[in-house]
């Protein structure tokens, strides 16, 4: 379906070409741009090149998207909370019913830090409890 969104890429790709320079770019700024060349025929293909071709832009030059009022530097991945939920999903897929503790087994995650996670998890609707374990949703 044909929907127009930014994610950091995608960002980085329009602050490059038509905020170069500019600070404090906003994504109220960018998203006419987004709705305007979204390609409504291959949306998928559209935000996939997009992509990629803001992944090089990252390679190539100063990242654009420091521009961006809505920077901000990651932490690194390794033992990221992201890296953790990741883990979690992938659990999750390969195994699908999981109680706490056999994610926290699995993970390799103390049970009370995985709590808070799985619970934002949970309020984001990735997933949902179901008796005494977790499913995806």
């Amino acid at each position: 379906i044909p929907t127009a969104f930014i994610e950091t890429n995608i960002r980085r790709v329009f602050i490059h070409h038509f905020f170069s320079g500019q600070a404090e770019v906003t994504d109220a700024r960018i998203m006419p741009l987004v709705e305007a060349t979204l390609d409504r025929d291959n949306p998928r293909e559209w935000y996939y090149a997009l992509m990629d071709y803001g992944t090089m832009l990252k390679e190539r030059f100063v990242n654009p998207n420091r521009l961006s009022a809505h920077y901000q530097r990651q932490a690194p991945f390794e033992g990221s909370r992201r890296q953790i939920r990741g883990r979690i999903l992938k659990a999750l897929i390969d195994h699908p019913k999981m109680s706490l503790s056999e994610l926290a087994d699995l993970v390799g995650t103390a049970r009370g830090d995985l709590a808070a996670i799985v619970q934002t998890l949970e309020r984001e609707g990735f997933l949902k409890r179901r008796g005494r374990g977790y499913v995806l949703v």
